[in-house]
């Protein structure tokens, strides 16, 4: 018994002998096995930019990764996720087993058929010699867009002799129309010494100090970004240069000058004296301890109100808030006075509710809760008193009572921001079939006691508009403009803008009553409702002139129009639009009287080389 334990004892370890031996040959010691080993997930997209991916990271063999992409870009739409070339899912979002090797996964997007991306390309101007001339006309153009390139130079030793691209003249004009292709181009000026009059005092970087030598000077700041700065550009040794520097906001407070990481100046502004070389100066700034700057993605919100007397308003305002947050904001009205809506700080409303979540933008905004007067508290029979249960039949708010804010319920209709309940059929209180300003101010008419209007709602008052309309490009803007513009009271308009251009506000044109009120929202992708109006019907003035619309664009229209008489008859027009579609050159001198604006709309007094607008056409001076 006892051997045949020994035995099988001795068996077992020549077996477990036999298994070390095994396992010792295939072991490395130079490359042991990784005890948890992980692979990566690396995540892209084409076209790089257009998308947001999540998911990637280091997985093990088997893991399931929950893999995704979305986009803010509207001009491109998710088409499918590759891997090497091969399509593994057309899921946005899916999982995906980690396989026992690294792996890149793509997003793939496509162009949106109904939403396209602009493609543009980049135009850029150079001279040759480097400095000798100016040009115009570089910039970011699209595909087969005509752009007008031009030299001069005010350097008489040098004279123009031909534009090159990649070593091929394309024009021997100053000025001419280069017609853009779909990649970037850079676009060579290139001048000649004058023969006749050749430059004896040219500059030789290795002797500065000949005659009519000039040195850079160039001026930064730190951190890049917080400041302005001014008095770089190219001086004579021992020139005086006034130097200075202010910061973009209250963040960030001045403290010095440095040269070569040496103090030169603890004033912001200070006379600097070049030497005989280039020279970069940097502001120095460091954050206010008093004022820092927020942290990413945090804004203030700022609440105030038309008129403080009026009411008053409740909600974080003056706080840091981070974009996305929903935060409750109320507007309180006074005695005497009626709220009409939140508005941001350029006249664009918001919300006629009070009490409203209002969703922080990723910026620093600005609501003002704009009120009206309807009574003097100390002596309400005067006019625009609330009326109480004078007619039901025109209560737009069903609450009850007839009065000034059956008038808002109409406004605020045409605005696209209706309150809780409102009855379309007695918004059209002069029955014509149609609500509009009209309605609110035949409705104005009755509450301040027009016996014309009387207490009827058989009204049918809707006519032709026979004045003339116009727009006119004023300084920044374009202004509305109307014959005998005394007799009406009250403005409906839509607004619509080309392209990517902005609405930077609309005001009541100089001149025009106080108790007008101007409000206005986007009901489009690029249009905007416009609704002047005033609770006393008071006329707008005299001046023909009626509103002013300020906007980045150089041609606007508008439609819907109605402008309301008194009695509330509602004068509908045709639409207005501008156009500066052609194109006109003009040589030499300013013309006699007329007035131009640079492409961005403002008002130029003497123009230059370049192209502007005049009477609603482009014209080009050489």
């Amino acid at each position: 018994m006892w051997k045949k334990s020994r035995t099988a004892a001795t068996l077992l370890l020549l077996f477990i002998g036999v298994a070390v031996a095994m396992a010792q040959e295939d072991y490395d010691p130079e490359s042991p096995p990784e005890p948890n080993l992980s692979y990566t997930l690396a995540l892209e997209c084409t076209p790089e930019g257009v998308a947001y991916t999540y998911g990637e990271g280091d997985y093990a063999l088997g893991d399931e990764v929950a893999v995704g992409t979305y986009s803010d870009d509207e001009h491109y739409l998710f088409k499918h996720w590759t891997r090497d070339g091969e399509v593994v899912s057309d899921e946005q979002e899916f999982t995906y087993v980690m396989p026992d090797n690294s792996v890149t996964l793509v997003a793939v997007y496509e162009e949106n058929p109904d939403n396209p991306p602009a493609h543009t390309f980049t135009l850029e101007l150079m001279t040759s010699p480097d400095g000798v001339a100016y040009t115009y006309g570089g910039g970011e153009y699209g595909l087969d867009e005509g752009v007008v390139v031009g030299t001069y130079t005010e350097n008489e030793h040098y004279l123009f002799q031909y534009w090159m691209r990649d070593g091929e003249v394309v024009s021997d004009l100053q000025e001419f129309t280069f017609v853009m292709p779909d990649v970037d181009v850079t676009l060579v000026a290139v001048y000649e010494e004058d023969p006749d009059n050749p430059d004896t005092g040219g500059y030789d970087p290795d002797n500065p100090d000949e005659p009519y030598a000039t040195l850079t000077l160039t001026l930064e700041c730190s951190p890049e970004g917080v400041a302005t700065t001014y008095g770089e550009g190219s001086y004579s040794e021992g020139e005086e240069v006034l130097v200075g520097t202010y910061p973009n906001d209250d963040h960030y407070l001045f403290r010095y000058w440095m040269l070569n990481d040496e103090v030169v100046s603890e004033e912001q502004e200070f006379t600097f004296v070049m030497g005989s070389d280039f020279v970069t100066l940097v502001a120095v700034y460091e954050e206010n301890p008093d004022n820092p700057v927020p942290p990413e993605h945090f804004h203030y919100l700022y609440l105030q109100t038309d008129n403080d007397e009026a009411g008053m308003v409740e909600g974080p305002g003056g706080k840091l808030i981070e974009a996305g947050t929903f935060v409750g904001i109320t507007a309180h009205a006074n005695e005497g006075y009626l709220f009409l809506g939140w508005c941001y700080d350029n006249g664009e409303l918001l919300s006629g509710e009070s009490s409203l979540e209002f969703e922080m933008p990723d910026d620093d905004v600005t609501l003002i809760a704009m009120f009206e007067q309807l009574y003097n508290p100390d002596n309400p029979e005067e006019p625009y008193a609330d009326q109480e249960n004078v007619d039901n039949n025109f209560d737009v708010n069903q609450d009850g009572d007839t009065d000034v804010a059956d008038v808002m319920a109409i406004v605020l209709h045409l605005l696209g921001t209706d309150t809780e309940i409102f009855s379309e059929e007695k918004a059209d209180v002069n029955q014509d079939g149609d609500i509009t300003i009209a309605d609110a101010v035949a409705l104005t008419a009755f509450l301040v006691g027009d016996t014309e209007f009387g207490n009827t709602t058989t009204m049918a008052l809707r006519t032709k508009g026979t004045d003339r309309l116009t727009l006119l490009p004023e300084e920044n803007c374009f202004c509305l403009a109307v014959e005998h513009a005394g007799t009406y009271t009250a403005l409906q308009m839509d607004v619509t803008l080309p392209g990517d251009a902005e609405l930077q506000g609309v005001t009541i044109a100089d001149g025009h009553h106080g108790r007008h009120q101007v409000m206005y929202r986007k009901i489009g992708d690029n249009t905007w409702r416009v609704v002047v109006f005033s609770f006393s019907n008071s006329l707008f003035g005299n001046n023909e002139q009626l509103v002013n619309i300020a906007t980045t664009a150089q041609a606007i229209s508008i439609a819907n129009i109605h402008l309301a008489k008194t009695n509330g008859t509602d004068h509908a027009f045709d639409n207005v639009e501008t156009t500066t579609t052609s194109v006109t050159c003009v040589d030499g001198e300013e013309q006699e009287a007329p007035h131009y604006y640079d492409l961005s709309g403002r008002r130029v007094n003497s123009p230059e080389r370049g192209i502007y607008i005049r009477n609603g056409k482009k014209v080009i001076f050489k």
